[in-house]
């Protein structure tokens, strides 16, 4: 900002004159508002003064008399103030709260600083009497030496967003006090630690408002690690000194408040267009006290901010899916972290993977956010002399290669640490190097060769003994000491370990950080990725698609014309197996999807978007939402055509429920294992070991052995097979030798059994069936005219009363049991009426404890809440996993 003041004025006047010059114009469209420019502040004749001894006052400010005043000309105005100006032996400022006091003997005081909303103040100062005739403002000569007239600075500038109606901000003054930072040594002994920033000499320094700081070092100088801690990202390790906002400890709240975190890698959501990434972050991260409405207008107002308006509706992208280009995609990373209109912004890399142009474009909308107020800190690794040319500030760290950790070698000016480096015997060599940025990673040793052990404790001890790291110290050592004075407060509050090496939070790091409710996460995370994935062909077709194939496929393989047969009975059992196989082994297409968003994932968990248990609710419920249509789509298709299933509406939707409640098992298994994992590979093998084993242990195949009978108990398709099971063979009639056209009579049976030695030549010439001997023998006791005529010595003219039982038992010596099977023969309806529960009373197979209690025993509704609960114990597993995976995420 450029200030205007009268020292040639051409009224003549003597009075102070001051005009600040208009801004651009500007507008907030969400209030639907115009153009409007800044105001153009004018001062004339301005003049204060205070009470004097014996009722008299005296001017501080325009205090020449009024008659010289009139009567010169503009030269000898101009003059006259100057004499005047050098005969004041005491300087007078206005400060913050009031006015200064004169320093003694005419020394010059320290630059007064007003805040922005004190300058759109009331205009009246009440903490000393007088009389002040216009707006005060803090003055001062100390800028330019010898030069009488005044000087004005402004001590931050301020920014707001008028979508969230509040009041002006701020940036932060970020201080940081003897900062060391280390973890448990890597593959070292139980106890042993290593520093990774201040082993040397621990980190003093400041990041003032309104300027933009490059932080900058080789690879693994601690670049990354250091914006981690002052942003309190960090989640493993001991951070002692102090990390000062404003001269306080900042709480968890005020992190997540008052600072914005933008990655190196872009992790955006690929479903979402670019307007419902915004806004879907802003329901999620922003205060609640701010409607709906207000949000959607701040999204507009970031967008707009970020240039993001032609590409306002365009789908993000990724792999698969043409979207956004790589400088949009960084933008909106950036828009993401503005959205709560920060005082603080952290930008890990933000010209990673850019070309020249983009990462120009980008840096500069950066620097244009930080000339608003606020504090910018951004790693660089690279860069052109352009981009280098926006930093205010710059910090450089290298690695010290004793302690391997992060040091400070210049911290100050950017635009002075090229003749630092020179006045320390480093020339710029333009053969070598042709920008600042290249200069120094040359001078740190950012090379492949890596640093020059002989020249990094030269550049420490240079630093060490340098007026910047002193001036640094002093700055930093006046905050800490008010600070220390005016607070209570612990020095720090360090990560710290518990005996088994995890990291322990303190009690305010545990405080809750959420802007929403439980449910109201729930609710965003459904209604924005749910909705969209429904929109994704990908999505529809691995979910819904797939089934419905899988389920064509099922019948046109096990839907036989004779239904209604032995081999259509045994057909049933089977497609009832391969129902539950399908449904085990199908939920990998579910592990794709939790692996490749776990960055995005992270990101929002890192930025307290929303608790660990509301994604994984949400996650569920839009997997389960796709799987109750797909099992709706795939039971239709394949329970009608299948000729044996029980045409009864109650048991086809007992059916759909008990598909739905096992697919639902098997998603939650799928999660639980993929949480953790860090590769599909790997998840992908685990699923289909874990879905084998349960379809081993189920007591279908096979019997179970003893010592993986505790197994079975907990596989959930052990309790699927059963409520399938039950529900169509329970109380069922099954006519199962009604499409058996011609089943094998006793002479034919007969001869099958004097055949035995020859099975092989009867099979080879067709004349061996299952269905047809089955059924024969079914009918064998219910024909006893057919017994009797392989024997016609009996059968004609009888020589017994083949119809009376007693005749069979004193004759033949016959049991009463077959005596009356041959008399009474065979009601084939209840045999039919009968089958399901011989079958019930099979499974699982075996004698030994899996099996001692059959399917027979039990209530389908019994075996579906034994799924029930697998399912329900697995979700609290996907919970606990989930969160697993935050903590093995370390930074």
């Amino acid at each position: 900002m450029t200030f205007g003041f009268g020292a040639g004025n051409p009224t003549g006047d003597d009075a102070l004159t001051l005009q600040i010059g208009k801004s651009k114009s500007f507008a907030a469209k969400s209030l639907g508002e115009g153009d409007k420019t800044g105001v153009q502040i004018t001062l004339h004749n301005l003049t204060y003064r205070v009470p004097a001894p014996r009722g008299e006052e005296r001017y501080l400010l325009g205090g020449l008399p009024e008659t010289r005043r009139r009567g010169r000309g503009a030269a000898a105005a101009s003059h006259g103030r100057r004499q005047t100006a050098e005969k004041r032996t005491a300087r007078h400022r206005i400060a913050r709260r009031g006015i200064g006091t004169p320093s003694a003997g005419g020394a010059r005081d320290k630059v007064a600083k007003v805040t922005p909303r004190e300058l759109l103040g009331k205009g009246v100062v009440t903490k000393s009497k007088g009389v002040i005739d216009a707006m005060p403002v803090g003055f001062t000569d100390d800028n330019h030496p010898g030069d009488d007239g005044f000087h004005v600075e402004i001590s931050a500038k301020s920014f707001g967003a008028k979508s969230l109606g509040e009041g002006e901000k701020t940036g932060v003054q970020i201080t940081l006090h003897n900062l060391t930072y280390r973890v448990p040594a890597a593959g070292g002994k139980r106890g042993e630690e290593r520093y990774l920033l201040g082993g040397l000499e621990p980190l003093t320094g400041t990041l003032d408002p309104g300027n933009m700081i490059a932080l900058m070092g080789s690879s693994g100088a601690g670049k990354s690690t250091l914006m981690d801690v002052i942003s309190k990202r960090k989640t493993v390790g001991i951070i002692e000194g102090l990390v000062l906002f404003d001269g306080h400890v900042p709480t968890h709240g005020e992190i997540g408040r008052d600072t914005g975190y933008v990655e190196q890698k872009d992790t955006l959501w690929g479903v979402f267009s670019v307007h419902e990434m915004l806004m879907y972050t802003a329901l999620l991260k922003m205060d609640a006290k701010f409607s709906r409405k207000q949000k959607a207008a701040r999204v507009d107002e970031v967008i707009e901010q970020m240039g993001l308006t032609k590409s306002r509706n365009t789908k993000i992208g990724g792999a698969m899916v043409r979207g956004v280009s790589g400088g949009e995609a960084k933008r909106i990373s950036i828009g993401l972290g503005l959205l709560n209109n920060p005082r603080v912004l952290f930008l890990d890399e933000p010209t990673s993977g850019l070309d020249s142009a983009i990462a120009l474009d980008i840096m500069t909308r950066v620097s244009d956010l930080s000339k608003e107020g606020r504090t910018v800190l951004c790693t660089v690794h690279q860069g052109s002399g352009r981009i280098f040319a926006l930093f205010e500030s710059v910090i450089v760290l290298c690695k010290d290669l004793d302690t391997q950790s992060g040091n400070i070698v210049y911290c100050g000016k950017a635009s002075r640490v090229l003749e630092y480096f020179q006045r320390s015997g480093y020339p710029f060599k333009k053969k070598e190097v042709d920008n600042t940025t290249a200069y120094l990673m040359n001078i740190i040793g950012g090379g492949v060769k890596g640093p020059n052990k002989t020249e990094i404790p030269k550049l420490f001890e240079l630093f060490a003994n340098s007026e910047a790291c002193k001036s640094n110290t002093q700055k930093v050592e006046k905050v800490v000491q008010r600070f220390l004075d005016g607070t209570s407060t612990p020095m720090a509050s360090p990560l710290s370990f518990s005996d088994g090496g995890e990291f322990a939070e303190s009690s305010e790091q545990q405080k809750n950080s959420y802007s929403n409710s439980i449910l109201s996460e729930i609710a965003i995370l459904v209604e924005f990725k749910g909705r969209n994935q429904f929109k994704d062909m990908y999505f529809l077709t691995s979910r819904i698609v797939l089934y419905a194939v899988a389920a064509l496929l099922i019948v046109s393989l096990y839907v036989l014309p004779e239904g209604y047969s032995p081999t259509g009975l045994a057909m049933m059992v089977t497609v009832i197996f391969v129902v539950l196989f399908v449904a085990s082994i199908i939920s990998i297409i579910y592990v794709p999807g939790i692996i490749l968003e776990k960055p995005v994932f992270l990101r929002e968990i890192n930025g307290a978007c929303y608790r660990t248990t509301s994604y994984c609710a949400a996650t569920f419920i839009i997997e389960a939402t796709a799987s109750v249509i797909s099992s709706l789509l795939f039971c239709n298709i394949l329970y009608w055509a299948i000729p044996g299933f029980t045409r009864r509406a109650s048991t086809f939707f007992f059916f759909v429920l008990t598909h739905i409640i096992v697919n639902w098992t098997s998603i939650a298994i799928t999660f639980t294992i993929s949480a953790p994992l860090p590769s599909i590979e790997i998840a992908a093998g685990i699923i289909a070991i874990y879905s084998l084993l349960n379809l081993a242990i189920m007591g279908f195949l096979s019997k179970v052995p003893d010592w993986w009978g505790w197994a079975s108990f907990i596989s959930y398709l052990r309790w699927g097979l059963g409520a399938f099971m039950i529900n169509q063979f329970s109380d069922a009639y099954f006519p199962f030798c009604q499409d058996v056209p011609d089943p094998s009579n006793i002479t034919e049976l007969l001869e099958l059994i004097s055949s035995v030695a020859s099975l092989k030549s009867l099979a080879l010439a067709g004349r061996l069936s299952s269905d047809n001997i089955a059924c024969g023998l079914l009918r064998l006791p219910s024909n006893i005219t057919d017994v009797l005529s392989v024997c016609p010595v009996l059968s004609d003219p009888p020589l017994f009363n083949m119809t009376d039982p007693a005749t069979l038992e004193t004759v033949f010596a016959c049991t009463p049991q077959i005596a009356n099977l041959v008399v009474s023969s065979v009601n084939r309806t209840e045999i039919y009426s009968q089958i399901g529960y011989l079958l019930l009373s099979f499974y699982p197979q075996g004698t030994n404890y899996p099996a001692r209690k059959k399917y027979l025993r039990y209530n389908k509704w019994e075996c579906l809440g034994y799924v029930g609960v697998i399912l329900v114990a697995f979700f609290f597993f996907f919970c606990m996993t989930t969160l697993l995976s935050t903590k093995l995420s370390k930074r």
